[in-house]
Order: structure tokens, then sequence, then C-alpha cells
């Protein structure tokens, strides 16, 4: 059952707060969903594409720091990790964030050069065009300015 209607319509019901208390809580609800969101997309990215880890590194700072927001809370307010266990819920995703890079490097195969785009052909096919000599791409992509 998702937890918008436990959740969120009962803080919307809830005439004995403020409106402004209500819809900054609902606000806030949303906004947590989004970051959650963006977090797992910056775990994806890296684990597909098998590039990008600064985007796991990322995810795995922001989950280091849910972890150890939500497992400090509960000992400064003087409550139980029993009524509040959310912080537990991202220390397995921080041990497995530090963990994807190395699994990252080991899966990583050498990928064949890229071709630059050159209108719509590449350079590698101008190259491949025997009256081109091999220096006049070189002469384009050299960044001095060309004298015609």
């Amino acid at each position: 059952m998702p937890a918008g209607p436990s959740v969120a319509r009962p803080l919307l019901d809830a005439r004995d707060l403020s409106a402004e208390v209500r819809y900054v809580n609902y606000y806030c609800w949303h906004l947590v969903s989004i970051n959650l969101a963006a977090v797992a997309a910056l775990f994806l990215w890296p684990a597909w594409s098998g590039e990008a880890e600064i985007a796991a590194i990322l995810a795995t700072g922001l989950a280091a720091a849910y972890a150890i927001w939500g497992l400090a809370l509960p000992v400064l307010n003087g409550q139980r990790y029993k009524d509040i266990p959310q912080g537990f819920l991202f220390v397995p995703v921080t041990i497995l964030g530090i963990a994807q890079p190395h699994a990252l490097a080991a899966r990583r195969r050498p990928r064949p050069r890229q071709k630059r785009f050159c209108g719509k052909i590449t350079v590698g096919d101008i190259r491949e065009i025997p009256s081109a000599p091999n220096n006049f791409i070189d002469k384009i992509y050299s960044g001095k300015p060309q004298k015609y």
C-alpha cells in the first residue's frame, strides 16, 4: 500500500494543525520522495553505463548523510530506535555504495575510441578516403587559425 493515503491524507485532514504546518510537511514529504528517486538514479547511471563514477560517489555521500542523521536524531532527542528506525535503512545503501566503485572498476571494459563528428560524416570516415591526406584532419582540429 502506498504511504500517501495512510500518512499524507491524515496529515492534510488534521484540522488541529494550522494550514501552514500541514502544507509545509506535505511539501517536505514530496521533496524527500523526489530526493530518494534522484539518489536511486545516481546509483543506476554508473551501474548501467559503467561510467560516471562521480554519480555513485555523490549518491553514497547522500545515503551516508541520511544514515548519520537518522541514527543521531533519536539519540539527540532522547527517543528510541524502535520508534524512529529510518536511519538504519540507509546503512546498507551506504555500505554497498562504498563497495560500488570497486565493482565498476572490475566490470569496466576498454571501449573503442569514439569518432568525432564533422558535419554529417565522422573524422574516421574522412581518414578512410584515399584522396584525403592524413594531416588534413589534424590541421582542422589543431586549434590554430587556418589561412585559406
